[in-house]
């Protein structure tokens, strides 16, 4: 692992600590199965939905793409003996057998053409009973209209499709317009899902 012997990356830690988890995982955690031990959380950027998972007594496996986001957690969970990460993308990913998967918005930038075989293995590592909460983007976003080789957006009706073998627990969409940081009119569009595994 590489050092940091440079006091701000403390500093720095220090300061995204304090930063909240999301707060569905509070629901989350009160409705994943007793038995459940092991989650996995893509594209876990700094590392506090996974922080948030292991002070619920949750062994984490994360991944990011981000050689960055990557470092700063080895840096954060160094003593932590209930996590483990890795450099990975979504195409490249082997899951571990788990009770709970976690995907923050990581799946807004997934290559189009290999969301199948992506979303087969998630869904194939989730034991009976486990837990999926993640966002997808919606066909409507302005992000999506943009890039539609490198972005993927789905349908009201590829999400059922995907989680045919899911009980939907929670489905949260939101549609609605604003500006950026240019000033340019945009549109987000995004589905919050919580959802159970059946089969």
């Amino acid at each position: 692992m590489e050092s940091f012997p440079d006091s701000t990356w403390h500093d720095y830690l220090a300061k995204i600590k304090s930063k909240p988890h999301r707060e569905i995982l509070e629901k989350v955690v009160e409705l994943l199965p007793k038995d459940i031990l092991c989650a996995v959380e893509c594209g876990c950027g700094v590392g506090n939905n996974s922080q948030f998972l292991i002070n619920n007594g949750l062994n984490v496996h994360a991944f990011d793409k981000d050689p960055n986001a990557v470092n700063l957690c080895r840096m954060r969970f160094i003593n932590e003996s209930n996590f483990a990460i890795c450099l990975s993308d979504l195409d490249t990913y082997i899951y571990p057998s788990n009770g709970l998967v976690i995907a923050d918005s990581s799946f807004f930038v997934c290559n189009p053409k290999r969301f199948e075989i992506c979303w087969h293995n998630l869904a194939r590592s989730i034991q009976l009973g486990g837990l999926f909460c993640g966002d997808f983007l919606g066909l409507n976003d302005s992000y999506a209209k943009h890039d539609l080789d490198n972005v993927l957006a789905l349908s009201e009706a590829d999400i059922r499709r995907y989680f045919s073998s899911f009980e939907i627990i929670d489905w949260h969409e939101r549609n609605r317009s604003g500006v950026n940081f240019q000033g340019e009119e945009i549109n987000r569009h995004s589905h919050t899902l919580l959802a159970r595994k059946l089969q």
